[in-house]
């Protein structure tokens, strides 16, 4: 990763530190006191560990770094919390004790869906779950393809539709992926919209580890067309008799 992206990922992640965007402060610098707000913002952003941007997958560096201001606010969908999470990469106290948890989008209320997983009502883990939508659709080339995209929820492919995703997390409580399915009132199943997982947590047993358990909870769900490489390695061994989408009715 070459030096210019280093810089603008620490400036993104001095601004999701901060709650202020460099271009704010910089329109504001010949304003009273802004001479010193802006050269303390850029302290905040030398103070950046070099090594851990560096480290950063470049998915959601790539992520971090589109991410602005001026977007955040035109569409009131804050994910700059869940965006300095998966930057970080560092666990998560909500899930230390739960390696898997839920997450509802608006549309669908609290005891939805009845089993023992937690469920997640916080800003931060509706924002991580879009993080990894926003992660998602960019390493598959969807992200300037999707009427809305990311910013509706984590259901990009119809704002409209039930979505519910689920977090995943390694033994320390670090979130590693998610997985979103989504139901569109009046259909008989689910679909798996779409899985995301950093780069090295994949292969790892994570999906595996649940693909029964989402079974019984979302029943004969179908899946989002085209499937990736990956994705067909998966379920060649794990489920060869799952149901394509054109059949979600």
């Amino acid at each position: 990763m070459n030096d210019e992206i280093a810089h603008k990922a620490a400036i993104r992640l001095a601004e999701a530190d901060l709650g202020v965007s460099e271009r704010s402060l910089r329109n504001r610098i010949l304003e009273p006191g802004g001479e010193e707000a802006y050269r303390a913002f850029l302290h905040k952003a030398s103070e950046l560990n070099s090594f851990q941007i560096k480290r950063c997958c470049s998915e959601v560096l790539s992520a971090f770094c589109t991410w602005t201001t001026d977007y955040e606010k035109r569409t009131k969908r804050p994910t700059h919390l869940g965006m300095r999470m998966l930057f970080k990469h560092e666990p998560w106290s909500l899930m230390r004790q739960a390696s898997f948890v839920r997450v509802l989008s608006r549309q669908v209320r609290s005891g939805f869906l009845s089993d023992d997983i937690p469920t997640l009502a916080s800003p931060t883990a509706k924002s991580l779950a879009r993080a990894m939508c926003r992660c998602f659709l960019l390493e598959t080339g969807y992200d300037s393809n999707i009427p809305g995209g990311w910013t509706s929820d984590f259901t990009p492919w119809d704002p409209s539709n039930l979505g519910v995703a689920y977090l995943f997390a390694d033994d320390i409580g670090t979130p590693v992926g998610c997985a979103s399915f989504e139901n569109r009132l009046g259909r008989k199943r689910w679909m798996l919209g779409w899985v995301w997982f950093r780069p090295e947590a994949r292969r790892k047993g994570h999906l595996s580890r649940r693909w029964n358990q989402l079974r019984e909870i979302h029943g004969d769900f179908v899946l989002s067309h085209p499937l990736s490489d990956g994705m067909r390695s998966f379920l060649a061994s794990k489920d060869p008799g799952a149901i394509p989408e054109e059949t979600w009715t």
